[in-house]
C-alpha cells in the first residue's frame, strides 16, 4: 500500500479519536458519564487533533513525506521500535505485579484484583498477537 494512502487512513482514525473525545466531553457535560470521562475526552480530542495536524503537514509536504516513508521502512528503526516495545512490556509486567502486591498488603483487595485481571488480559492479548504474527511469517 502506498505510504501516503496509509497516512490518509491514519487521519481517519485520528478524526474518529477527536469525535470520540468530543462525545465524551459532551456526554459528561450533559451528566450521562462520570467525571473521569471529561479527562479522557480532552486527552483523546487533543491527541487526535495534534496527530491530524501533524499528518496534514506531512502529507502536504512531499519532502517530509518521503523522509518519513524512508524512516518508517528503515530496519534499524524497526529493530529499535521492537526493543522499546519489549522493554516497555517487561517494565509494565513488573510494575503491575508490584502494584498488585502493594494493593493487597494495603487491604485494597478489589483494586488488586482489578489490576491483576487487567494484567492477565494484557498478557492474553500479547499471546494471541504473538501466535497470529508467528503464523503470518
Amino acid at each position: 500500500m502506498d505510504f501516503k494512502k496509509k497516512m490518509k487512513i491514519n487521519m481517519i482514525y485520528y478524526a474518529a479519536l477527536v469525535v470520540l473525545g468530543a462525545a465524551f466531553i459532551v456526554l459528561r457535560i450533559l451528566g450521562y458519564m462520570p467525571d473521569i470521562f471529561i479527562s479522557f475526552g480532552c486527552a483523546y480530542a487533543a491527541c487526535g487533533l495534534a496527530m491530524l495536524i501533524k499528518n496534514g503537514v506531512i502529507i502536504s509536504n512531499p519532502e517530509k513525506l518521503k523522509k518519513l516513508e524512508i524512516e518508517s521502512k528503515d530496519e534499524r528503526n524497526r529493530m529499535i521500535y521492537g526493543k522499546a516495545v519489549s522493554l516497555a512490556f517487561n517494565i509494565f509486567i513488573y510494575a503491575a505485579a508490584a502494584a498488585i502486591m502493594a494493593l493487597e498488603f494495603a487491604g485494597m483487595s478489589e483494586a488488586g484484583l482489578t489490576v491483576a485481571l487487567c494484567l492477565c488480559g494484557f498478557v492474553l492479548i500479547y499471546v494471541v498477537c504473538y501466535y497470529i504474527l508467528r503464523a503470518r511469517s
